[in-house]
């Protein structure tokens, strides 16, 4: 057999699940495997939410992480996708309000302080603190391209073109066949 190290962690077989019973039209039986991922752990509850994200049911994936969190607490992976989707469902204020919380409890969190950080970057406002969000996240992960995206993309926003043509350079050498950094 194959060794237990390769074999993939029940919550991403369920998530794998759960991805072709609504690719083959099963609701119901999508339903069922999801439900049962989001009463787990908080890796289940994420490869759920993960599902709902790329099916882009974003409202569904924001409702479902709120009673996560409510349930688990401080697990700073479902609070991270709880803000995320609540970001993606429209829901900006809230959005930003956790991920506020997130980042109080856990300051250091680059994923956080870029998703943050890009959200003010790409609307325009708290641009300083964008700065700020998006100079300690590259710092904590230098070799992130998402990363680096993020920060170029603030200081054009701030109008410091060659601070922005270096950051998205970067990025697109670290990541070069990222469509996303070829458009910024």
């Amino acid at each position: 057999g194959r060794p237990a190290a390769s074999m993939p962690r029940p919550g991403l077989r369920s998530a794998l699940v759960v991805e072709f019973s609504f690719a083959a039209g099963d609701d119901a039986a999508a339903k069922e495997t999801l439900d049962r991922l989001l009463a787990g752990d908080a890796e289940d509850v994420v490869s759920a939410l993960g599902v709902l994200d790329r099916r882009k049911r974003y409202a569904e994936a924001a409702a479902r992480a709120k009673g996560a969190v409510a349930r688990l607490g401080d697990a700073p992976a479902v609070q991270f996708a709880y803000a995320a989707a609540l970001e993606r469902s429209g829901s900006w204020d809230e959005a930003v309000k956790q991920f506020r919380k997130l980042l109080a409890k856990q300051p250091d969190n680059a994923a956080a302080l870029n998703y943050l950080g890009y959200m003010f970057a790409d609307r325009g406002v708290n641009l300083e603190e964008a700065r700020t969000m998006l100079i300690k996240a590259v710092d904590l992960e230098p070799t992130s391209g998402a990363f680096q995206d993020s920060l170029g993309w603030v200081y054009f926003r701030l109008g410091e073109l060659d601070r922005a043509e270096k950051h998205l350079t970067e990025a697109l050498r670290i990541e070069p066949f990222d469509a996303t950094l070829r458009e910024h």
